[in-house]
Formats: structure tokens, sequence, C-alpha cells
């Protein structure tokens, strides 16, 4: 448990930092470029889909764990 925890906390960390550095930046205006601001944006949005997917994944694994949901396949990515 302690490996699946350690696990999830590294792929939480991992876009947390990105999103926080790219919002910070834009926010500062510190990327003048509109193509770059355009980047940067897609890149929270794609982090913070990534983060939902997951904590959705560990929510089912949970509920799976509870005995309230049957595993069915692959958990997606």
């Amino acid at each position: 448990k302690d490996d699946f925890l350690s696990l999830v906390s590294h792929e939480i960390r991992t876009p947390l930092s990105t999103i926080s550095l790219h919002a910070e930046m834009l926010s500062n205006g510190i990327i003048k470029s509109e193509e770059k601001k355009k980047r940067y944006h897609a890149n929270i949005l794609d982090n913070c889909e990534r983060l939902t997917r997951l904590i959705n994944n560990v929510l089912d694994i949970a509920k799976i764990e509870a005995g309230r949901m049957v595993f069915r396949g692959r958990i997606s990515r």
C-alpha cells in the first residue's frame, strides 16, 4: 500500500507542478507570445484532465475494494 501511495503522490505532484508553473507565468504576464499563451493554457487543461482521470481511478479502486463496484476490465489511463 505504501508503494501505491507513493506512486499516486508522484502522479498527482507532476501535473500539479506544471499547472501551477504555467498558471503563474500566465497570470504574471511573463509569457508574451499568444502562441505560447495558448500552448500553456492547453497544457493546464490537459493536466487537469489527467488529474481527473487519476482521481476517478483511485476512487474506483476504493469502491472495488469496498465491494461497492465490480471490476470489469482495465482501469482507464
